[in-house]
């Protein structure tokens, strides 16, 4: 079985409760199994993914009964390189990933297939890739530090000191056991050498 029959059979499987079913739906009822197999995980195939949106199962209904199980097939590719990804996409997966650098590609193009900016399985993921990076917009380089600049640190010892505190258990109170009393956890760290100290204020 090639890959568009594999993938066609997936989708198959996760409508199948719906498209096969021979008595009547009642009201509602379509959309309560829809969140019901969207809910699930599964192993995708040709995807890193393991679940399947509400919009995509509909979408699988209607295609399928529209054209039967040919309509299940992702659609074939017939451009490559640069031209398989339209400007507007690519201007779309640049603010995707300008907004949250730390982004992987394969999330990027999750979220440009469900919001329907472009047909599931139409875009490459080197190709993609391949686009972020000539435009100095990968992750590596978005997330590095700038040259030129360190991380703030205090010059010397004692010159800054940290402090927090943190509410932490309750503990029995030695005066009376029957009660008990909040423990609150103290804190103080010294910016420049990482030297702290810890206590406990019952």
């Amino acid at each position: 079985m090639d890959t568009r029959e594999q993938i066609a059979a997936f989708r198959y499987s996760l409508i199948a409760p719906i498209v096969s079913r021979q008595t009547p739906f009642s009201p509602g009822e379509i959309r309560a199994t829809l969140k019901e197999i969207a809910a699930r995980n599964y192993t995708v195939p040709e995807s890193s993914r393991t679940e399947v949106s509400i919009r995509s199962l509909e979408r699988y209904v209607a295609e399928y009964r529209e054209h039967g199980w040919e309509g299940l097939k992702p659609k074939k590719k017939t451009t490559s390189g640069a031209k398989a990804i339209p400007r507007s996409v690519l201007e779309m997966a640049i603010e995707l990933r300008k907004a949250r650098p730390e982004r992987s590609v394969e999330q990027i193009k999750y979220i440009l297939e469900t919001s329907n900016a472009v047909p599931e399985g139409s875009v490459a993921s080197s190709t993609l890739a391949r686009h972020l990076r000539e435009l100095g917009l990968s992750r590596k380089e978005l997330l590095k530090e700038p040259t030129g600049r360190k991380r703030f640190e205090a010059p010397d010892a004692h010159i800054l000191w940290q402090a927090d505190f943190q509410h932490t258990l309750y503990l029995p109170d030695p005066s009376d056991p029957k009660k008990r009393r909040k423990a609150i956890l103290f804190a103080i760290l010294d910016d420049y050498n990482g030297i702290s100290l810890n206590t406990e204020i019952p």
